[in-house]
Formats: C-alpha cells, sequence, structure tokens
C-alpha cells in the first residue's frame, strides 16, 4: 500500500509538469509529419490504384510507429533518470524515509509511478495511431500492431535501464550509459564484424554469447522483420520476448542494490 501511494505522488508529478499535454502536442505533430502519406493513400484508393494505396497506407502507418518509438523512448529514458534522482537531488526524498517506508518500498513506488506515466504517454500515442487509422480508412496489418508493441515493450525496457542507472550516476551519465547499453547489440555485432575483417576467428555462437547481456533490442526488430515475411517460429519469439521481460526484472533488482547501498546525504548531480 505504501509503494502504491508513492507511484500515485510520482504519477501526480508527472501530471503537474503538463507531460500528457506535451505528448499530445508531439503526436499532433507526428501525424502532420506523416499527413502527406494520409492524403495520397486515400487519394490512390479513391482513383482505384489499390496497389499504390496499400503501399501509401503502409508508408504512413510504419512512419508513424517509427516516430512514436524515438518519441517514447525519449520519454522512457528523460522519466527513468529523473523520476527518483530529482528528489534525491531536491532532498524531498528525506522527508518521505523520515516516516514509516522503507527504501524498497520507495524504490517500488517510484518505478511502477514512472512507469504509469510513461504508459500514459503511450496511451496518448497509440489513441492517436487508431484515431488516425479510423478517420483515414487505413488497413493496419499484423507486421504494424506487431511493430507497435515492440516499441511499447522496448520504451518499458528503456525505462528500467535508465531508472536502474540512475540510482549509482548522475543522470547526463545515466542516461549515456543507457543508450550505450540498450545498443549493446549493434555494438557487439559491430565488434564481431571488424574481427572478422582482422581475421580473429569469431562464431556466431561467440557473437551470440557477448550479446547476451545486453536487451534483445535488435532481436525484437529481427523478429518484426520475419512476421512480415511471415517466417516466425514459436521457440524465436519466445526466447526474444523472454529475454527483454527477464531483463525488466533483473534491472529492478540491480536497482534496489544500488539504491540500498547509496548514501543519500552524498548524493547530488
Amino acid at each position: 500500500m505504501t509503494s502504491l501511494i508513492i507511484a500515485v505522488n510520482v504519477l501526480n508529478r508527472m501530471i503537474r509538469n503538463k507531460l500528457l499535454i506535451a505528448v499530445l502536442v508531439v503526436a499532433l505533430v507526428i501525424v502532420g509529419l506523416v499527413s502527406s502519406s494520409i492524403a495520397f493513400s486515400m487519394q490512390f484508393s479513391k482513383a482505384g490504384e489499390a496497389a499504390r494505396a496499400r503501399e501509401a497506407a503502409a508508408m504512413a502507418l510504419l512512419s508513424m510507429v517509427f516516430l512514436m518509438g524515438i518519441f517514447g523512448n525519449l520519454v522512457a529514458l528523460v522519466t527513468g533518470v529523473n523520476v527518483s534522482r530529482q528528489e534525491i537531488k531536491e532532498g524531498t526524498i528525506f522527508g518521505v524515509l523520515s516516516k514509516p517506508v522503507t527504501r524498497l518500498q520507495y524504490l517500488l513506488g517510484s518505478y511502477f509511478g514512472g512507469l504509469v506515466s510513461l504508459l500514459l504517454t503511450w496511451l496518448v500515442l497509440v489513441s492517436t495511431y487508431l484515431l488516425v487509422i479510423y478517420l483515414s480508412g487505413l488497413h493496419p496489418s499484423k507486421a504494424d500492431l506487431l511493430l507497435l508493441l515492440g516499441r511499447i515493450t522496448l520504451s518499458v525496457l528503456f525505462f528500467g535501464l535508465a531508472f536502474c542507472l540512475a540510482q549509482r550516476f548522475s543522470a547526463w551519465i545515466a542516461a549515456v550509459l543507457g543508450v550505450a547499453i540498450y545498443e549493446g547489440d549493434s555494438v557487439v555485432g559491430l565488434l564481431a564484424m571488424l574481427l572478422r575483417r582482422m581475421r580473429v576467428p569469431v562464431t556466431d555462437r561467440t557473437e551470440r554469447l557477448m550479446a547476451f547481456p545486453f536487451p534483445a533490442t535488435n532481436g525484437l526488430d529481427a523478429l518484426s522483420g520475419a512476421f512480415i515475411k511471415s517466417q516466425l517460429n514459436a521457440p524465436q519469439v519466445g526466447w526474444v520476448f523472454l529475454h527483454l521481460w527477464d531483463y525488466v526484472v533483473v534491472l529492478i533488482l540491480v536497482a534496489w542494490w544500488l539504491f540500498r547501498r547509496q548514501d543519500l546525504c552524498q548524493a547530488s548531480e
């Protein structure tokens, strides 16, 4: 119950910062950016050019998901590094912990409060996405919906990563490290390619082991591409999503360990 109260307080703070209004403005900007593709799709459809209408519609939906994913990740990063760090910096955390509130309760409350604010962001974005589909008569495929679900999943992962790192580092350092770890799978792939060019034997198994400590960011993108080509299998799907969600659980545990060891009196930006 205490963690729930803290989560509500965090959420109220986010709402007071007019986060949802900013999200709504960005959602409208995204719609404006893809409006030309939507207009072309509607014109081609009226002209009886079904193939060109489908191509323009696919471009509009993919562009919307791509732009929403970028903005969702940005919100996840900013929220993750600031949700508890701001209270430590301003000293308001001492008033909270002076009450019968344990550090674990505070940490979980802060995490879930920030997570709910992120999901509210996505609620606005997805609602805008569905409204555009309804008003324009576009027809999303299963691949489009999978891509959208993937972007939401990755933003939740990104939030957990930033939140965890912010328990030990300043907001800027946590943000930089968060981006580096989030893209770690790509970095490992690039490193493996460079090693092979230098005649260093790097097997696929070795590359997978090197990439395992990082979140399955590229794995989800690969799943989306495989889904479009109808080349999915259950073990492949299960491994990627398992590695995404177990990563979130590990991040929460590490964040708790770091926060428990932290000397709050010396915490500063």
